[in-house]
């Protein structure tokens, strides 16, 4: 099963991650506890909706006092609940790679996060502008 801590343990700002598979449950690092089923399947109603009106997504975020991203690769959707001063393009990079690579080991994973803040890290002036 896909180790979702990763996620938290490499990006600064992370309250809370969830990881679905076809709708169904496979990690939770977040204390929703049961609410967790019924936003999957509302984020599954909303993602349907999309789909048929725009075709495919792949990151949707809604922003309160928290931030909520919500990420899409093929049947898998990963979840992140971040304070407001999350890296932004880290959050993305690592998320991307660890949905790309979702069922790679424990180890391959390490190697492929780090090489994601590596990435973000060389080009960080191109992101500060």
């Amino acid at each position: 099963m896909p180790d979702i801590s990763f996620l938290r343990k490499n990006v600064r700002g992370i309250k809370g991650v969830f990881l679905t598979k076809d709708g169904e449950i496979l990690d939770v690092d977040v204390e929703l506890g049961e609410d967790v089923k019924y936003l999957s399947k509302s984020i599954s109603y909303l993602l349907e909706v999309i789909c048929d009106k725009k075709g495919d997504v792949r990151k949707l975020s809604i922003v309160g006092n928290d931030r909520f991203f919500i990420f899409f690769h093929d049947s898998y959707v990963l979840g992140v609940i971040t304070s407001e001063d999350v890296n932004v393009p880290l959050l993305n990079v690592v998320a991307g790679r660890m949905l790309e690579h979702v069922e790679v080991s424990k180890e391959q994973m390490e190697k492929l996060v780090k090489e994601a803040k590596d990435e973000v890290l060389e080009r960080l002036d191109a992101f500060i502008g």
